[in-house]
């Protein structure tokens, strides 16, 4: 259970893994750079450098899976070895990071702009239900 995040020409990203799609960036998210938000609680910010064509990667937030990041021909290779629920991609300038506590599991991440924050809501309702039921069942 994994996944791989890597650049491809013309402002694309591949992922591959337990996730297999292509994510095209606006040219805004390619000129202001961007943010990925993963389910693991996972927080990645991405540059592409237009000059030596090449796309960068920094973890901003550590999640719970195991994430490296290696050098390959077109810049930054990520890969998240944990099970994926779910991906959400923000331009960078529409992108908050909200952290709570001092530990891992206090860190909650948000996602400004409507199609990214539709989609971590749903993710958000479904943890929420699933500890519900959780809860009912002991």
């Amino acid at each position: 259970m994994s996944i791989r995040i890597e650049p491809l020409e013309n402002g694309r990203l591949k992922l591959s893994g337990d996730v297999e799609d292509e994510i095209c960036l606006s040219a805004r998210a390619i000129d202001e750079g961007f943010a990925i938000a993963i389910s693991d609680g996972t927080l990645v910010q991405g540059r592409f450098d237009n000059w030596v064509d090449e796309c960068r990667f920094s973890i901003a937030v550590e999640g719970a899976g195991i994430t490296t990041i290696s050098r390959a021909e077109r810049g930054d290779v990520l890969d998240l070895a944990w099970k994926i629920e779910w991906i959400s991609v923000a331009i960078g300038r529409d992108m908050r990071c909200a952290k709570g506590g001092g530990t891992p599991d206090a860190a909650r991440i948000v996602v400004h702009g409507r199609r990214e924050n539709r989609r971590l809501d749903q993710a958000a309702a479904l943890r929420s239900s699933a500890a519900i039921r959780s809860s009912q069942i002991t």
